[in-house]
């Protein structure tokens, strides 16, 4: 469904996802909690572009807190991702989305706990964003991801891999300035 809004909802322990949307554009989502789902707290999946989510909070999902595939061209504003398992926002390719003030952190699985983790997905803009205490890597890009910016974000890595930072593992170009460390 296009072009609908969805307030002050409460989606939990579901056997997959929270709240989902499947080639849905234009939808704007507000304050609302996703928490304690077996696979994601947010889907955006195949071209659901052009959605707003702000001010809603993802926690406690066995793998993402939000995870975007094949969706472009949406805005995250002060939206929470907390001590959610593999990763906090995960974008499959997935370009053009634009997040400002969000909370990413304690992605605690120790194997793939990551904060921002972008797998081929291109022209993606973060600023001012909190990205800390995930397990293994604050920002993960691999595959055919380039020209992604990440500007005026607060980074802290985890306690238990000082070296948690960034990693990049493709050949293209990123834009990575005024953060803090």
């Amino acid at each position: 469904a296009s072009n609908n809004t969805l307030t002050n909802n409460t989606a939990s322990n579901n056997s997959q996802f929270g709240i989902a949307l499947w080639s849905a554009s234009g939808n704007t989502l507000t304050n609302n909690i996703s928490a304690n789902n077996t696979q994601y707290g947010f889907y955006l999946q195949t071209s659901s572009n052009n959605n707003i989510l702000n001010n809603n909070t993802s926690s406690n999902n066995s793998q993402a807190g939000f995870y975007f595939y094949s969706s472009g061209n949406n805005l995250l504003t002060n939206n929470t991702s907390l001590n959610n398992g593999y990763y906090g926002f995960y974008l499959d390719i997935s370009s053009g989305n634009k997040f400002y003030y969000n909370l990413c952190s304690n992605s605690n699985n120790s194997a793939l706990g990551y904060g921002v983790y972008l797998l081929s997905s291109s022209n993606n803009y973060f600023s001012q964003n909190t990205i800390d205490s995930n397990v293994r890597h604050q920002v993960y890009i691999v595959g055919a991801s380039g020209n992604d910016t990440f500007t005026k974000n607060n980074f802290k890595t985890s306690a238990t891999n000082p070296d948690s930072g960034v990693f990049i593992g493709c050949d293209t170009s990123f834009d990575f300035r005024y953060n803090y460390w």
